[in-house]
């Protein structure tokens, strides 16, 4: 596919994807970071309702907890690939550096959106 649109990030640096879980309408986050061999690591993620399918993962495969009204999933550490079907209803968002980009400024809902690591 074609570049929508490139965002510079260092490796060791981090970045968040933020969205709404279309069934449960509940907030999901989930926390990435480039490692050092420009991979994408899913680091943790962070959801307030069991049923958003990550909870049938927390009691056996990463260590979890719950604090202030939210799950965690914690010490993931594992390499992705990152693909989402844009939603109409999820808002998915890119954070990085503090600043959000709506992933449907770069395609529309439904279109599919990949994020990678590209070396220079």
């Amino acid at each position: 596919g074609s570049i929508m649109k490139s965002i510079r990030i260092e490796q060791g640096e981090s970045f968040t994807v933020k969205f709404i879980h279309s069934v449960e309408k509940a907030p999901i986050f989930e926390f990435f970071y480039v490692d050092h061999k420009g991979r994408i690591i899913l680091k943790e993620v962070k959801f307030k309702k069991i049923g958003v399918g990550y909870g049938r993962y927390l009691p056996t495969l990463y260590p979890s907890e719950q604090r202030n009204g939210w799950y965690y999933m914690s010490n993931i550490n594992v390499p992705v690939t990152l693909a989402y079907r844009v939603g109409y209803v999820a808002n998915h968002t890119l954070v990085i550096r503090g600043r959000d980009y709506s992933f449907s400024e770069f395609v529309p809902p439904g279109d599919l959106l990949k994020i990678v690591c590209a070396r220079d």
